[in-house]
This record gives structure tokens, sequence and C-alpha cells, in this order.
């Protein structure tokens, strides 16, 4: 069974989190897409929460268009 693509993103506060995060994921073999904060540089977590969620949503609408051909 294929393991789903797994969108993440942070603020500031949770670099270092999702950091550690992302490669355990990966050692998992799960396939990360980080879509934002590369740094615990101080941003406004609802842009970054708003990446995310269009990632899934694209994510996902891309995959259901696959599925209709």
């Amino acid at each position: 069974m294929e393991k789903p693509k797994i969108y993440i993103g942070n603020d500031h506060g949770g670099y270092a989190l999702k950091v550690a995060l992302v490669k355990y994921l990966t050692e998992k073999s799960y396939t990360v897409e980080d879509v934002c904060c590369y740094s615990e540089d101080i941003v406004r977590y609802p842009y970054f929460a708003a990446k995310v969620a269009k990632a899934v949503l694209f994510g996902r609408l891309g995959k259901i268009q696959k599925q209709a051909w």
C-alpha cells in the first residue's frame, strides 16, 4: 500500500519540531513536502497555515483528476 504524501509547515515556534518530524517521517519512507518556514525567524502563522492547506487541497485535487482519467 502506498503511503500518503504529507504536507507540513510551521511558524517560528515549531521549526525545531518540524525538522525532527520531517526526519522521522522520511526515515519511515513517507514523502514529505515542506511548504514553509525554513528557520526560527519570526513569521505570521496564518500565512503559512494557508500555504499548507492549499498544498493539501491541490495535492488531493491532482490525485482525484488522475484517478478520473
